[in-house]
């Protein structure tokens, strides 16, 4: 599917929504993270992606890895039927984060 752009109105919700659906069973696995084609991170278990609208701040967190991007410009996605599986962060500067993502959402306990 193409990447989908989304409105700055729906970041909170959207990222607040995915925590809800693959967060608390830590199934989400980052891929890749790839900041400006020089630094990546190679399966390893997704422990926050969201975005903060006081501070303007998006956020990828692993055990081992922290990103922030400040003031991002826009966000885009790539989603399937089980959740997004690559999302695209344009920062301030012009620069492009890119999140690869493989989504197992856990359905034991709930």
């Amino acid at each position: 599917m193409p990447l989908r752009e989304l409105e700055r109105s729906e970041w909170s919700r959207y990222f607040a929504n995915l925590a809800r659906e693959f967060g608390a069973a830590r199934d989400a696995v980052l891929e890749k993270l790839g900041i400006s084609d020089s630094t990546a991170a190679d399966m390893v278990p997704l422990d926050v992606v969201a975005y903060d609208p006081q501070d303007d701040l998006f956020e990828v967190v692993t055990a081992a890895y922290g990103h922030a991007i400040h003031h991002p410009r826009q966000i885009f996605v790539d989603e399937t039927p089980s959740g997004p599986r690559h999302i695209e962060v344009l920062d301030a500067e012009g620069g492009t984060h890119a999140i690869a993502l493989s989504m197992q959402p856990s359905h034991v306990g709930r």
